[in-house]
């Protein structure tokens, strides 16, 4: 008999869904949206190296009776996207930051600031009040939702995996198939 159960088309399924999943968060990193603060509003990507989206990527694994996959990101992702409420920022990354965005940074007046400046107080606002809700990780979860219809592919999936399975188990128990319509029967012996 069998001791583990194949889940070739359920794997294939899943595969294929991880996969949309890791395309829609990449996606969702590079769309603008709208972020408001004390200053003022902004609305950019959250993407500003390639760094975070680079760092995403799917790992798979499986055991005898058991699938896994596992979505990896860099740390600061998952902080950008549930909002921190606190950090250990330092002014150099600001200031690289800074200069990827091409921030020209201007004080409560409206006047040019000193990036410099701009750094050591993004810095301290970051280390003392954290970052704001991204939420792009749902955005993407929200678009690679498991409806109605894919549903049926799971389930059909899963379906065509148990089918041959329980074929493994009776050819393993002695049976023979007697026709294509999956009749089986026990040889006598």
């Amino acid at each position: 008999m069998a001791s583990n159960i194949r889940n070739r088309n359920t794997r294939t399924y899943l595969s294929n869904y991880m996969e949309r999943l890791e395309e829609n968060i990449k996606s969702e990193i590079l769309r603008p949206r709208t972020r408001k603060y004390a200053s003022g509003s902004i609305t950019s990507p959250i993407e500003t190296t390639g760094n975070l989206r680079n760092s995403i990527y799917v790992y798979e694994s499986d055991d005898s009776d058991s699938i896994r996959f596992e979505l990896y990101m860099e740390e600061y992702g998952e902080q950008l996207n549930s909002g921190s409420f606190s950090g250990n920022v330092h002014v150099d990354d600001i200031l690289n930051w800074a200069k990827d965005k091409k921030i020209s940074p201007k004080n409560a007046k409206g006047r040019f600031m000193k990036v410099k400046k701009f750094a050591h107080a993004v810095t301290k606002s970051i280390n003392n009040y954290g970052v704001q809700k991204a939420g792009f990780i749902e955005e993407a979860l929200k678009r690679s939702k498991i409806d109605a219809r894919t549903g049926r592919f799971i389930t059909n999936a899963f379906k065509a995996d148990l089918e041959e399975q329980i074929e493994d188990m009776l050819y393993d128990a002695g049976y023979k198939q007697s026709s294509a319509t999956a009749e089986f029967y026990l040889p006598k012996q």
